[in-house]
């Protein structure tokens, strides 16, 4: 079990490189930023993440994680409920998400659009891809069996960008 000030020290690093990194983008930030903020030394980057790459990519990950524990996707809402109602929950929970200023997440998400770096693209597939099989599912759900897995995807494209 880790001690608890490597606990500490890598929370810390992760918690001031969210907020660099939401503010300045990756290119922008360095990891002497970084430890100053995080009140330890540049090395603890390298003994806990290995490189700025990877802190970029876990920074972004715990974002996320806290984004989506303020705004889970089910909004609350019970699986046994009714898919209008499960529909609507994810939409509000969504929207809430992309609303709420202390989201980081949504502004490493910006700045990789504007200024691609490529290092989030395995790590945000990995963490939005079963949130996007969820919003399928539920469009699936509403318009029936017999819709075609194209008319599905187009339909859960046109929701989330209209949240966005």
């Amino acid at each position: 079990m880790p001690r608890e000030d490597t606990v500490r020290t890598r929370k810390s690093l992760l918690d001031a490189a969210c907020e660099i990194f939401a503010q300045k983008g990756y290119r922008d930030t360095t990891i002497a930023e970084i430890s100053k903020l995080a009140d330890t030394n540049i090395a603890s980057v390298n003994y806990h993440f290995g490189n700025k790459e990877t802190l970029y990519a876990e920074a972004w990950r715990c974002a996320f994680h806290e984004s989506l524990k303020a705004h889970p996707p089910d909004g609350g809402v019970s699986d046994n409920a009714l898919v209008e109602e499960r529909f609507r929950a994810h939409v509000k929970a969504t929207i809430g998400r992309l609303a709420d200023k202390n989201n980081k997440e949504f502004w490493f998400v910006q700045r990789e659009f504007a200024n691609p770096t490529g290092l989030l693209e395995e790590v945000m597939r990995e963490e939005i891809n079963p949130i996007r099989k969820k919003t399928e599912g539920l469009v699936r759900e509403l318009l029936g069996s017999l819709v075609s897995d194209r008319d599905v995807n187009f339909c859960e494209t046109s929701i989330i960008s209209q949240c966005i």
